[in-house]
């Protein structure tokens, strides 16, 4: 015969203490080349406060990785931290 464990659980409510204001922050990723010959990629990214400054380095990147005469897509991407 199984016997059952009675637990008990309390309940409470989430009261709002008070409002504070955040920042809004922009994410620049791509993919890093690693290992010996750079076959093994893995996500890389940076964080940035204002939008245009995000911008800007997805391009700076954009540029070196034309620089650098690479075929392969490095899926850079920008993004709004929700």
């Amino acid at each position: 015969m199984l016997k059952f464990i009675l637990k008990k659980n309390g309940i409470f409510k989430v009261k709002k203490e008070k409002e504070v204001e955040g920042a809004e922050v922009w994410i620049v990723s791509w993919d890093s080349r690693c290992g010996k010959n750079g076959y093994y990629t893995q996500k890389v990214a940076k964080a940035f406060l204002l939008k245009q400054d995000a911008i800007d380095f997805a391009q700076s990147l954009y540029d070196a990785h034309a620089l650098l005469q690479n075929t392969n897509d490095i899926h850079i991407n920008i993004e709004k931290q929700e």
